[in-house]
């Protein structure tokens, strides 16, 4: 990161990154953003919201085993923050003194809709059910049966999925 042109850039620009990186690296970035003083928008960053309806008793234990999973190493630096990622910028750049202002930004799937919105809440149970049998392997046929009612659930019901975006605009 360190050797990216940082003073060239007037904005830096992210989606769907930050719940993938760890507290040093989110510390590298602030510190970059910071030394370079840049604003920074960062769009789509979970924040550990899965709201279905109808609901199903097994929701909030896959979710649980999602969030889990999520904090897991993705590659940057170690344990992923996932969904305290998009809070953790917040406050290290208003520590560093940035005007910060966030926002939901969440997806809504009713897959009463069909097309599209359906095919993503499908696939976000395959996903989220996947995440969540790698996180818990002796709780697989339970997840299982999950995935089997969500989908059977998808054509008359809709997840919300909280994400947030955060724009953070250098002191002075």
């Amino acid at each position: 990161m360190a050797d990216l042109p940082w003073r060239a850039a007037m904005l830096v620009t992210a989606s769907a990154l930050l719940d993938l990186v760890s507290a040093a690296w989110l510390q590298q970035l602030v510190a970059a953003a910071t030394e370079a003083r840049v604003a920074l928008l960062m769009a789509l960053s979970v924040d550990g919201r899965h709201a279905w309806s109808p609901a199903d008793p097994d929701d909030a234990a896959v979710a649980a085993l999602f969030a889990a999973h999520q904090q897991r190493d993705k590659g940057f630096g170690g344990p992923a923050l996932g969904a305290a990622a998009a809070p953790a910028l917040v406050e290290a750049l208003r520590v560093g003194g940035y005007q910060v202002h966030s926002a939901r930004s969440d997806w809504r799937l009713d897959g009463r809709e069909g097309g599209a919105a359906l095919a993503m809440q499908q696939a976000m149970v395959d996903g989220l059910g996947a995440a969540a049998v790698e996180q818990a392997p002796a709780a697989s046929a339970r997840i299982r049966r999950w995935q089997q009612r969500r989908h059977a659930l998808a054509p008359c019901s809709v997840l919300q999925v909280g994400h947030l975006d955060v724009l953070a605009l250098p002191p002075g």
